[in-house]
């Protein structure tokens, strides 16, 4: 863990769909390639394929509303302000970390705003281009998984995935893939944390990230999602706990790419480790970042946030995060990084 530890923050604002907190920054992943050693038995698939079922079509509705949402293309609320206010605090490793943040001024302000405005712009389809769903995958009791692609403005491939209910409820994480991490590093460069509750691995030759989904926080169960090279043989998985299963890829292929989309529901434990096998060898490897794994052994312990009211202030906000704050800063601290 680097020198700076206490890392919070709040975000309010119409381009992100929930409040974050976040209390660390660390090293974002461990990547490599393996063959598992001379000699070593080959690695097949021991679990059935995800079902993904393969689409093209147009996004429904709600989702297509959110796309745009997040490209900017929706009139702002009445109420806002028009800049997200998002403050990050730093301190070293050791204090309290509880100094208290002062509100952003007019110039982290303006900074921000331009920010998020540019990368509204670097997600957006390039021009003559619309977002399609190109795959799904059932979550059971009328909840699906959508997979939705497109190609950002900037040329990199970007795919968002929601859940979709039957009565037409659902949410998801925002843009991801090459295109948001690129967009995110050109918006705001050196704080790669403000978008993100989680600090997401970086793109290699395969490109995977974790959500929960669910109505309850106790119970809620995650998937994995994103692409993987449409040559590879299977993706061996460990989760939670040390469970491993080593899944065949047939997923659907995204059109004029070599990427292949992948989606799984992990249940009840999220990954720890994804292992990309070909030719019966894995070549390449990428590690939940340890800060990751420790958010979320916290946030099981301690609960989710208190979250805010209609009406509620900021003041009233940050006060009532303060003592969840400090909690789960704590709990953070107490595990190795």
């Amino acid at each position: 863990m680097s020198g700076i530890f206490g890392l919070r923050c709040t975000v309010y604002g119409a381009f992100m769909r929930w409040l974050a907190v976040v209390a660390a920054v660390g090293v974002l992943a461990g990547c490599g390639s393996t063959t598992g050693g001379p000699g070593a038995a080959p690695i097949e698939p021991d679990t059935a394929a995800p079902p993904i079922v393969a689409l093209d079509e147009a996004p429904p509705d709600d989702i297509a509303w959110f796309l745009k949402d997040e490209f900017g293309e929706t009139p702002a609320p009445a109420t806002s302000t028009g800049v997200d206010q998002v403050r990050l605090c730093a301190t070293p490793q050791g204090s309290d970390g509880m100094t208290p943040c002062p509100p952003p001024s007019p110039d982290e302000q303006a900074k921000l705003q331009a920010g998020f405005q540019k990368l509204e712009e670097l997600v957006r389809p390039a021009a003559g281009t619309e977002p399609r769903v190109v795959a799904k995958l059932s979550l059971g009791a009328g909840d699906d998984l959508l997979f939705t692609v497109w190609t950002a403005a900037g040329g990199k491939l970007c795919w968002q995935v929601d859940e979709e209910s039957d009565n037409g409820g659902g949410g998801g994480g925002g843009p991801s893939g090459p295109c948001e991490q690129d967009a995110e590093a050109t918006a705001f460069p050196g704080d790669k944390a403000i978008l993100s509750g989680d600090p997401m691995p970086p793109c290699t030759s395969f490109c995977l990230e974790s959500q929960t989904y669910g109505d309850d926080p106790a119970s809620n169960r995650y998937y994995l999602s994103g692409t993987v090279p449409a040559d590879a043989d299977a993706l061996r998985v460990t989760s939670e706990g040390g469970a491993v299963a080593t899944y065949p890829l047939v997923g659907p292929r995204i059109s004029n790419t070599d990427a292949r989309v992948f989606l799984l529901d992990l249940g009840l434990h999220d990954w720890r480790k994804t292992e990309l096998v070909d030719n019966g060898a894995v070549t390449d490897t990428i590690a939940m970042p340890a800060i990751q794994v420790a958010s979320e052994e916290c946030s099981a312990e301690i609960g989710p946030p208190p979250m805010p009211t209609p009406g509620d202030d900021q003041q009233a906000i940050l006060d009532a995060l303060k003592p969840y704050n400090a909690k789960f800063e704590a709990c953070i601290r107490a595990r190795p990084h």
